[in-house]
């Protein structure tokens, strides 16, 4: 039941959340700039793709952009991260939570049928744990602005959308 929370724990769950958001966003305006094309036109083909796509097109849209294999592999990594956050996050969010002892805690479980059988994820996780999964998300975030800017810094992007470009950099997480 709800009352059976303790806040810190609702205080942790929606910082978990609002922190991915703010990496699917940067991964939105990041694909609008490194496509080299209006917005609008960027838009149509963005709003097509799941997240993990959006996450495959943005490290082959930087892949084609640089020769220099630092680039390109900074970008492979950090996209690397990002689908491993991802999946942490679907894994949390997909899941039922029951609290554990005075609230902080989630006892998380989760049932799937797979083609080999039934699978059961059975694991408790503490508000602070989702705290921590938040730090890596924002320094994930960091690592995402850090190459998006290192192709433009290296004149790799001149042909990118000039208003995609200012709205990624205003979207810049605060320091971790």
């Amino acid at each position: 039941m709800a009352k059976d929370w303790d806040p810190k724990f609702y205080e942790a769950m929606g910082r978990f959340v609002a922190t991915y958001a703010e990496i699917e966003e940067a991964v939105y305006w990041a694909l609008i700039a490194l496509s080299g094309t209006h917005r609008f036109k960027a838009l149509v083909l963005i709003n097509q793709l799941s997240f993990s796509n959006r996450l495959k097109v943005l490290y082959e849209l930087s892949r084609v952009s640089t020769g220099e294999a630092e680039e390109r592999e900074a970008m492979k990594s950090v996209v690397a991260e990002l689908e491993r956050l991802g999946a942490l996050r679907n894994q949390i969010l997909h899941s039922y939570h029951s609290p554990v002892g005075d609230g902080r805690e989630a006892r998380r479980q989760k049932q799937a049928l797979r083609a080999k059988g039934m699978r059961f994820h059975d694991e408790i996780y503490s508000a602070d744990d989702l705290l921590g999964f938040g730090d890596e998300m924002w320094a994930a975030h960091h690592q995402l602005v850090d190459c998006v800017n290192m192709l433009f810094d290296n004149g790799r992007l001149e042909d990118a959308d000039q208003f995609a470009r200012d709205a990624f950099n205003e979207k810049r997480p605060p320091a971790v």
